[in-house]
């Protein structure tokens, strides 16, 4: 892991292999704006392997993680992310995970997310809970298990609604194989 302050950044890794004769590179933009206090933020949706028990933080959760974001059909998962930007009052927060398809052309993609043309999603979970009593980010996580999926490209969906406050989005896109 890395810690760095709010900007933009390349992220490079590589490896090389002296003796299999062969090396790679892999280079990534990666781009964190500050988040202005009180203003309900979603971090990245983070592809855990399945654990013993739902973790309880991020520290804990790092180990989990995927490497990758293609999955197989039916493959249990916990998704994890960082709810920011909350204060003390204690809202109730309303969450709603959802995993719809990718699949057309752009043009298809792009009245799909407009909402023409919109299939329902192969998955969807809501809930309501009550909004952290301390300050900080607020780590949340929760075991999926995926529907039968044909082979594709998908799109997970977290959404997240707090009572007169402006519904926060974060997404992650999945390929099934």
């Amino acid at each position: 892991t890395v810690e760095a302050p709010p900007g933009r950044y390349l992220l490079s890794a590589e490896l090389w292999n002296p003796s299999g004769r062969w090396g790679a590179r892999v280079r990534h933009g990666v781009a964190a704006e500050a988040v202005p206090p009180d203003v309900p933020t979603l971090s990245d949706l983070l592809l855990l392997a399945r654990g013993e028990g739902l973790p309880e933080g991020l520290r804990e959760a790092l180990p989990l993680a995927l490497s990758g974001t293609i999955l197989s059909p039916g493959q249990p998962l916990t998704v994890a992310w960082e709810v920011y930007g909350l204060n003390l009052r204690g809202e109730a927060l309303t969450f709603e995970l959802s995993l719809g398809g990718e699949e057309g052309r752009f043009v298809r993609r792009t009245l799909n997310r407009i909402g023409l043309f919109r299939k329902d999603p192969a998955l969807t979970l809501s809930w309501e809970e009550e909004g952290p009593r301390t300050l900080g980010p607020y780590f949340r996580a929760i075991d999926v298990d995926l529907p039968p999926l044909n082979p594709g490209r998908y799109e997970l969906r977290l959404e997240m609604r707090i009572p007169n406050r402006n519904a926060v989005v974060a997404t992650r896109a999945i390929s099934v194989s």
